[in-house]
């Protein structure tokens, strides 16, 4: 016997709170992103040098993150990250 589909109502509301919890994820994306790029500027303003240079635990680390994100994340990542764009 087939599964019974969930009642439209509560379909609804999964769609509903899955929407809420994307667009308070996208907000909080936002604000890392931003955060990242204020940053970026005082680093440039305090020391006159564009690019950070990590230590090999910190460059691991980032791999380790990277590693997960799929092609298009990754790219998306690169492009706000301070890399630059050819």
């Amino acid at each position: 016997m087939p599964p019974m589909p969930l009642p439209v109502t509560f379909q609804f509301l999964i769609a509903m709170v899955a929407y809420a919890i994307n667009e308070c994820m996208a907000r909080k994306l936002d604000y890392v992103q931003e955060e990242v790029r204020v940053l970026r500027e005082a680093l440039v303003n305090a020391t006159g040098k564009k690019r950070i240079a990590f230590t090999v635990e910190q460059r691991q680390r980032l791999a380790v993150k990277g590693k997960a994100l799929t092609r298009t994340n990754a790219k998306a990542a690169a492009s706000w990250s301070g890399q630059p764009q050819s």
